[in-house]
C-alpha cells in the first residue's frame, strides 16, 4: 500500500500443516487427521472482486499452477508441475475437474472429497490399516466406517491407483525414531563430545 502497489499485488497466506494439541488423544503432526491436514489458505487478488469461501478440497501443490496462471505462463510451462490451477474456483469461470485432494505422511496417504476422507497405507507399510470417515455426518473424524462401506473403500482404492500412477514412485522415508532410539542417539552424541573434550585437554 505504501509503495502504491496495493492494486497490483496478489497475497497468498498459507501454512504447510496444522498440529494436534490433544485431539484424538494425540499431540504433534504425524497424522492425517483434519487438524493436521487442513492448513489455512487465504488468497487476496485485487483483480478478482469475488469474496467467497470455497469448500472444494484443494492441495497446496495447486498454488504452483495457479501462480503460473497469474503470471500468464505458457501451456507448456503449466504442463510440468503437479497440481491443478485454482483459477476456475477463484473466478467462477471454467471448470475445476478434480473432485479430491491428496495428503501424505510417512507410511500413509489421505484422499479427501467433500463428503469422505479415505486414509490408507503405502504398499511398503504392511501393518497399515485403511480408514474411512463420513465428513458430512462425522466432521470430527472420530468414527471409522471402512468396514461398513466396502463399496466406498473400493471406489477410493481406484482413485488411489490412478493418483499413484500419475505421481510416480513412492519414496520410502526413514521410520520415526522411538524413545529408546532417541535416547541412544543422545547418549552416543554426548559420549563423542566428552571424548573430544578429554582429547583437547
Amino acid at each position: 500500500k505504501q509503495a502504491g502497489q496495493e492494486d497490483n499485488t496478489i497475497i497468498v497466506f498459507f501454512s504447510d500443516h496444522g498440529i494436534l494439541v490433544g485431539e484424538h488423544g494425540l499431540i504433534h503432526k504425524s497424522t492425517l487427521y483434519k487438524e493436521v491436514l487442513n492448513p489455512t489458505l487465504i488468497i487476496s487478488n485485487p483483480t478478482n472482486k469475488i469474496a467467497q469461501r470455497i469448500d472444494q478440497p484443494v492441495q497446496l501443490l495447486d498454488l504452483v499452477k495457479t501462480t503460473l496462471d497469474w503470471a500468464k505462463a505458457s501451456d507448456e510451462d503449466k504442463a510440468i508441475p503437479y497440481g491443478d490451477s485454482l483459477t476456475p474456483l477463484l473466478t467462477k469461470s471454467g471448470e475445476f475437474t478434480r473432485a479430491y485432494a491428496v495428503g501424505e505422511s510417512p507410511g500413509y496417504y489421505a484422499i479427501v472429497t467433500q463428503d469422505y476422507k479415505y486414509i490408507a497405507p503405502f504398499a511398503y507399510n504392511t501393518d497399515g490399516k485403511e480408514l474411512l470417515f463420513d465428513l458430512k455426518n462425522n466432521p470430527q473424524e472420530t468414527k471409522d466406517i471402512a468396514s461398513t462401506m466396502p463399496a466406498k473403500v473400493k471406489e477410493f482404492r481406484a482413485i488411489a491407483k490412478e493418483w499413484l500412477a500419475k505421481s510416480g514412485e513412492v519414496k520410502i522415508q526413514a521410520p520415526v525414531p522411538d524413545k529408546k532410539s532417541k535416547k541412544d542417539k543422545k547418549e552416543k552424541r554426548n559420549k563423542k563430545k566428552k571424548n573430544r573434550k578429554n582429547k583437547n585437554q
